[in-house]
């Protein structure tokens, strides 16, 4: 049926119709920053941080036979650990005018950045801690001071903490939960108590499919596998995921870090990191502050800025997977 002749709509007379816009802004962007939030923070006082490190000797069988001279004293050299601090920073300008201008959602436009800039600033920071690419350097006047990542602290040395998965390592292969023994093993073996798996999205999702395991059966040739996830009496939830793995080894939270960076071409691969949390410290030579900048005309500069570096305390107490397939 047509509308009558004369009828006010809102789609011929709409000069005079108000805006429909809400008071609140809507963001999805993620801002968890577990490593950056879990592990303790310090302080540095120079731009090249360094801490001693220490071991005992290897245990041995004494043969010491009764009334001789005490055999010669040994001991093994303290090692001195390092790492450069690097600066981070996050620039935001507001102009007198955007700042005097009432907007939807926010009451101060120079406020809002800052809040919105911190957040980036903690993403940055997380991003370097997990970079599989950047390298520890001491920098100068046209080239920039940057951090090693955790990854540089655990080297490719023996007994190997740092390799691909898979009974023989090679690049792209599916991670097991033989895998992730092997890795706690290993830093047990050297005194580490590792605590927190670091990984993508994918590995958390495949390690939750540890939740089925292979039971024997008496007088059958293959063993079946059994479902261990479980479902409350009465409840229509499921519970299917793994947020914490006790192995023989050990604890460890299984968490998912959206900053592990994963290559892409003929297949995805990622690293997985098996971490003692307790030999990880953040030390700051700058805490992280707002400043103001120097201004040329009717705005408002101002930068986030924190100079920090990651300490690993001890190599030996964490394990790396690398190029591990990403995959379920």
């Amino acid at each position: 049926m047509p509308t009558p002749e004369g009828t006010a709509t809102t789609y011929d007379i709409f000069e005079a119709a108000r805006e429909d816009l809400i008071d609140v802004i809507t963001m999805i962007s993620p801002t968890e920053t577990p490593f950056f939030a879990s592990i303790s923070k310090g302080r540095a006082h120079a731009t090249n941080h360094e801490w001693p490190t220490d071991e005992l000797e290897p245990a041995v069988l004494q043969t010491y036979v009764e009334g001789t001279d005490s055999p010669l004293a040994t001991s093994l050299d303290r090692v001195r650990g390092n790492n450069f601090t690097q600066p981070f920073v996050n620039t935001f300008h507001v102009s007198a005018t955007k700042e005097a201008v009432d907007e939807a959602g926010v009451k101060s436009e120079l406020a809002y950045q800052g809040v919105k800039k911190m957040k980036e600033h903690k993403r940055d920071i997380e991003k370097t801690f997990f970079s599989s690419s950047q390298v520890g350097v001491a920098g100068g006047l046209a080239a920039a001071r940057l951090m090693k990542p955790i990854k540089q602290f655990i080297s490719a040395s023996t007994p190997d903490h740092r390799v691909a998965p898979g009974a023989t390592p090679t690049a792209d292969t599916k991670i097991t939960e033989d895998d992730l023994n092997t890795g706690m093993e290993a830093c047990w073996n050297e005194g580490g108590m590792v605590d927190t798996v670091f990984c993508s999205a994918k590995i958390k999702r495949r390690f939750s499919g540890f939740t089925k395991t292979d039971i024997a059966i008496s007088g059958t040739d293959a063993p079946i596998q059994q479902d261990l996830r479980s479902m409350g009496v009465g409840e229509r939830k499921l519970a299917k995921r793994i947020d914490v793995y006790e192995g023989d080894f050990g604890e460890v939270r299984i968490v998912a870090n959206r900053f592990i960076p994963i290559t892409t071409g003929s297949g995805s691969s990622t690293d997985v990191y098996i971490l003692e949390s307790q030999r990880w410290e953040i030390p700051f030579l700058t805490p992280t502050r707002i400043e103001d900048l120097a201004k040329g005309g009717p705005y408002m500069k101002k930068h986030v800025y924190s100079e920090l570096t990651v300490a690993g305390r001890a190599e030996k107490g964490n394990f790396v997977f690398e190029t591990v397939d990403n995959a379920i």
